[in-house]
This record gives C-alpha cells, structure tokens and sequence, in this order.
C-alpha cells in the first residue's frame, strides 16, 4: 500500500533561471516554496558579467524573497579576466562561472567558440576553488541541434584533462552518451540532471504536433537517453544531483526553456516514487550538490513533508500583464508539498 506522506529534503536546485524585473517577482518564490536555495544563471538582460554585477543580482533577489539561499555565477566571456574571477569570488555570493557556448541558446550570444580563450580564467578558478558550470553543446550550423551536446563531449574530456583538479559541471544531461563520459571522467567532474529531461523524449515537443512548451535546450532526446539519465539519478552516484534548469518565458513562448519551478519537486518525488527510489531523493536533492561546490552544511538537509493528493497544474500563472505557461500544465501530479 502507497504511503499518503513522504518525508524529503528541503535540498538545493542548483540550476534556475530567475530573469529579472516583473518575471523575477513572479518566479522566485515557486523555487523558494519547494527549495532551500539554488544556484542563478547569469544570463539574464542585461548579464551578470562581474562580481560586482552579481552582487546587484543577489541584492535583488534578497529584497524580494530573504529567506532563500541564492548562489550566483558570472557569466563568462572572452573578455573575462583572471583578475575578474578573484574579484568576483571575494564578493562571498559568486558559487561558480558559467561557461554557454556562443549562441546554443537563449542569452548565449556573448558566449564563446574559442574555448582554449577562457584558459586563463579556467587556471584561476582551479588554484581558487571556483566551479565551472559548463552549458553542454557545441554550436555550428552544420551540427544537427540533438547531436549537440555529444559533440561538446570531446571539450569536456579536454578541459577535465588540461585542469585535472578544477571542478566542472556539465549541466542539465540529455544524452546516454554524456552520462558514460561523465562517469568515465574523474572526481572534478559532475553532472545535472534536470526532472524534464527525465520525464520528456523529442517525441513530447514534435510528434504529429508541435508542443513549444516541452521544447527546452538542450533538447530531451530518445528513450534510451532519458532513462540513462533515470538511472544515474537514483543510482545514489553522487556524479549526478539534481538542478532542473527552470526557464520561464512569457506566453506565447517563442524560445527553448521550460517554467519548471511550479512542480520540480512534486515530480520529481512522483518519479522516485515510481520507481521505487524514494530513499535516493535524499542524495540527489540535498547532499551531493552542495558537497560537490563545497557549500557548507545549512537547512538543505532539514525534511519537508510531501503529501499525497492530486492537482492539475494552472495553465498558466500572472506576470504582470503576460503570463507564463508552466511545465506539466494541465497535467495531473499526486504529490504536493504540504501547508
């Protein structure tokens, strides 16, 4: 018999994307509701290129949501400087510097081709300790859009080798291909895996019909990719831990990203549940990302009750005068997080 109530981590998502202005003030609090605190991309408009731009960013968020723990990245450029790694770590806010490869997806337009530019900074960020949070697919109009992140493959086994004890984390995993790479790789090396790209194949955004509001980047794959990513998730390999890349746009979405925020961790319990992998929640959600960026032990671990009771999801939710159309809406999930 299915328990009514489950027990889990309040936990980190370590990958969310909050905007700013309205959408910022319409977002924060669904990632707030469910988590701890996470980890904001810096490719927002304008973007977070500086330490002192990020702690601007913090600040804001801070004004409107205090209790939830935000760790900030900077967006890296081939104007970022050794110089600007040390500013922006001193700030205390700055958890990593993210690397998006020039135009793969949104915001990515200031990104870079040349990887081996960012050398300088990388060396940097290795003698100091600062993560490199990598957007994983190699851009090019002669590579077709699923086979991106493979292609980027070879860059990470590349960088993991020239910066042997820089910690990289290869974001939001597609691919069956980019799980084995990871896990042939060494221990600087890990790996997010988003609840959409565990749930979702390419059949859910273009089969018959297209679905923009399934359509993220990278894109979700075949079956075989979305249950290796299953597997390595509840494996308890703490490689792999949980960030699901929230990405809200308002509606009609014209770009790739999906508003995951409004149910990630109902279901992701749903899924463990599934599978009969509750017990795996506790890594995945609250141990091994913190660890792997060296956070110090906070509430992340404290056990939030889940309870079973089914809701549909809003077609939408208030942005100021737009809307954003949520992941999973319309659908029905079993598991709520309780009052």
């Amino acid at each position: 018999m299915n328990a009514e109530e489950l027990w889990v981590p309040w936990g980190y998502d370590m990958h969310i994307h909050l905007r700013m202005g309205e959408v910022l003030k319409a977002v924060v609090w669904f990632s707030a509701n469910s988590f701890y605190g996470g980890l904001i991309m810096p490719n927002t408009d304008p973007k977070i290129l500086t330490g002192a731009d990020a702690v601007r960013y913090f600040n804001q968020i801070r004004a409107i949501c205090p209790g939830f723990k935000a760790g900030m990245t900077i967006y890296l450029t081939a104007q970022t400087t050794p110089k600007m790694i040390l500013e922006a770590k001193e700030t205390g806010v700055v958890w990593a510097g993210k690397l998006f490869p020039a135009g793969v997806t949104t915001g990515s337009d200031e990104g870079v081709s040349d990887f081996q530019v960012l050398y300088p900074a990388f060396e940097t960020m290795e003698k100091i300790g600062m993560i490199l949070s990598i957007h994983g697919q190699l851009p090019g109009k002669n590579i077709f859009f699923l086979d991106r992140e493979e292609k980027f493959l070879p860059v990470l086994v590349q960088t993991a080798k020239d910066f042997p004890r820089l910690r990289i984390v290869i974001e939001h995993l597609s691919t069956k291909a980019a799980v084995q790479t990871v896990l042939n790789l060494g221990d600087n090396v890990a790996a997010t895996i988003t609840i959409q790209h565990m749930v979702l194949t390419a059949n859910d955004f273009a089969d018959g019909a297209l679905r923009p509001d399934n359509f993220c980047i990278p894109p979700p794959q075949r079956l075989e990719d979305r249950d290796a990513l299953r597997r390595a998730a509840m494996s308890g390999n703490p490689k792999f831990f949980c960030a699901n890349d929230s990405a809200p746009h308002v509606s009609p979405k014209l770009k790739g990203g999906v508003f995951s925020a409004p149910v990630a961790k109902q279901a992701l319990v749903q899924l463990f549940e599934r599978h009969a992998q509750e017990r795996m929640l506790a890594g995945f959600m609250a141990e091994f990302g913190p660890r792997f960026y060296g956070l110090p032990k906070g509430r992340e671990q404290e056990m939030r009750k889940m309870v079973r009771r089914d809701w549909t999801v809003p077609a939408s939710y208030p942005c100021g005068n737009d809307v954003i159309v949520p992941f999973m809406a319309g659908e029905t999930l079993h598991w709520q997080v309780a009052d």
